[in-house]
């Protein structure tokens, strides 16, 4: 069983270096290795981590057990094919690939090899989320919100940036979908885009969102019709998640624990186990496959 793991990260953007700072501060694991090209990285890392610029050295690496892949979704792909081939695990960031025909491939390679592939996609590991799928029975209809003014990632379209989120939570909720459908919406801002998605699951329980790097200020929310109110998981909002039913409105207490401190905990938990559960992976596969019906619908 493997005690304290050792981790490599791919990519030290945005999101990249939210992962150094959690790591920082995370018991029984840290970060070993980093590959990045920036010079600023190596002022980011803790005491110990090195900083290498190729990061087929970091997946060879005898250093780690695992390795995180937080850069474009272009290269997930390859990076996890690598990382596999190396007897790693692999905690990869969202959306899997930008292809569904990498991310089957990557499913394959995963299940004949015995390796832990996990996708991380944030809003599922959030405990506001995991309670309201606690509570709610009897679901009617869902509905959400994300997005912001930007990013504008070069090599990411803004309906994969964002409905990669929105997409997996509809999944995970309620199921595969029957149906998928998206339209482009008029954008809030003139150098943005917005789109909207339109789902329906088994039992013709419909599922909407609205997302895109076209909007005025930032939103991130998910409403929830079930047979004892609407809950309403609301990330912009200090009373994270709300019960609405006959005209009052309540909040509920939620775990204050970041969702990507969960993250790694489970994946942890999962990789010092032995546990070959690639839940995770297999929903990131059909999150990538309803990316590529919105895509295809949307234009």
């Amino acid at each position: 069983m493997i005690k304290d793991i050792r981790f490599g990260l791919i990519g030290a953007g945005r999101w990249g270096r939210v992962y150094i700072k959690t790591l920082a501060q995370f018991e029984g694991a840290k970060l070993a290795l980093v590959a990045s090209r920036n010079p600023e990285t190596s002022a980011l890392v803790p005491s110990g981590c090195r900083v290498l610029e190729d990061w087929k050295a970091l997946v060879a690496s005898p250093e780690i057990d695992a390795v995180i892949v937080a850069s474009p979704p272009s290269l997930h792909y390859e990076m996890g094919a690598a990382a596999i081939a190396a007897k790693k695990a692999v905690l990869m960031e969202k959306p899997l690939t930008d292809s569904l025909k990498d991310a089957e491939a990557l499913l394959a390679l995963a299940e004949s090899s015995g390796a832990l592939v996990w996708v991380q996609h944030t809003q599922l590991f959030h405990p506001a989320y995991r309670e309201l799928k606690k509570r709610a029975r009897g679901i009617m209809a869902a509905r959400s919100m994300g997005g912001n003014h930007g990013p504008f990632r070069e090599g990411t379209p803004p309906l994969w940036d964002y409905a990669a989120h929105d997409l997996s939570i509809f999944l995970d909720l309620l199921g595969l979908p029957t149906s998928v459908l998206a339209d482009r919406l008029p954008a809030e801002t003139p150098d943005g885009e917005l789109f909207e998605l339109m789902l329906e699951h088994e039992g013709g329980v419909p599922t909407r969102a609205v997302v895109g790097n076209g909007m005025a200020k930032k939103a991130r929310r998910l409403e929830v019709d079930a047979e004892d109110g609407t809950y309403c998981f609301d990330e912009m909002k200090a009373d994270k998640l709300t019960l609405s039913s006959r005209g009052k409105t309540q909040s509920i207490p939620i775990d204050p624990t970041p969702p990507l401190t969960i993250a790694l905990r489970e994946f942890c938990a999962a990789l010092r186990e032995g546990r070959h559960d690639l839940a995770p992976l297999k929903l990131g596969v059909e999150v990538v496959r309803a990316l590529e019906e919105c895509s295809h619908a949307a234009h």
